[in-house]
């Protein structure tokens, strides 16, 4: 942390362990009581926070809740990069959920959907990776990585492969923009005047229904929030065509809970398992694009 510029106005240095990114987290506050998030990575990682960085400061023109960049530099003798941001009181959304009402969940999830809406006007900049390109890599990836493991080999992966075989072509050449990338309950955040902000952004550009697909694990728990989160990302009722993009992508992240269920924040292989049957039995084997979860209409907010 030495050689971060007003280091030695940090009267409170505390540790923050949320989070999958490798950063080194912690909430600062100083001398003059100003609340600070600092983020510490290896000096390898140089140039993609900077990026990330810089990326923050377009999301922040946009107004919206959130932890505001305030410097980046090197430290600890230029072993360490650092960004300095805003801090961003509140209570996560993950632990708020259980001790609210529905509607409540509901109006929630749509403040949250608004907000990633926002997020995702910030279009790609040219001359990217085709999405659609991308992401059958990803698909194929992870079936080389099922056909090495037998012990993965089950009823529940071969439908997941013959769904990919007949639907290759999905995404067709959908736009990319920017993403949040790691869009959950844990990284919405409930602030003290009742406004809904986001935290922890792990950044990059992509489809942005790849984004909001991964936003929870769990619908059938807060379907009114995940209803909510749903339209008010895809601006009141969503198309056919926005679930056939959902599904698609909900299909590759139950590979990822099948293969690795450690990289999509699951415990063990039988958590990944479980959440693979889930995601069959809300699509009908991924042959009902609407999931089962979904509260239809659920408030009379759409013209």
């Amino acid at each position: 942390m030495i050689n971060i510029p007003g280091f030695e106005t940090f009267k409170k240095i505390e540790p923050i362990n949320k989070g999958w990114t490798k950063d080194k987290k912690y909430y600062i506050e100083t001398d003059n009581k100003r609340q600070l998030l600092l983020r510490i990575a290896d000096v390898s990682e140089y140039e993609r926070k900077k990026y990330e960085y810089d990326i923050l400061k377009q999301v922040a023109e946009l107004d919206i809740p959130m932890p505001r960049p305030v410097d980046f530099g090197f430290c600890d003798d230029n072993k360490n990069v650092y960004q300095l941001l805003t801090w961003v009181d509140g209570e996560d959304v993950q632990s708020v959920l259980p001790t609210i009402t529905k509607t409540e969940q509901y109006n929630i999830g749509l403040k949250s959907g608004e907000l990633l809406r926002k997020i995702h006007s910030i279009p790609a900049p040219g001359g990217i990776e085709d999405w659609n390109i991308k992401f059958n890599r990803m698909v194929n990836e992870q079936i080389n990585e099922y056909h090495s493991r037998t012990e993965l080999h089950s009823e529940l992966g071969e439908i997941i492969i013959e769904y990919f075989n007949q639907n290759c072509d999905m995404l067709g050449t959908r736009p990319q923009s920017f993403i949040h990338g790691d869009y959950n309950p844990g990284n919405i955040i409930i602030m003290p005047n009742g406004e809904v902000g986001v935290i922890d952004f792990a950044s990059g550009y992509g489809d942005p229904c790849w984004d909001i697909s991964k936003a929870g694990w769990h619908p059938t728990l807060y379907p009114y929030f995940y209803s909510g989160l749903i339209r008010g990302h895809s601006d009141c009722e969503p198309t056919i065509e926005y679930w056939s993009v959902y599904t698609h992508c909900w299909a590759l992240y139950a590979f990822y809970a099948l293969t690795g269920p450690q990289w999509v924040g699951l415990d063990n292989f039988e958590n990944g398992m479980n959440i693979v049957r889930d995601i069959l039995a809300w699509s009908d084997n991924l042959t009902n694009p609407i999931p089962k979860w979904y509260v239809d209409n659920t408030m009379s907010i759409c013209n």
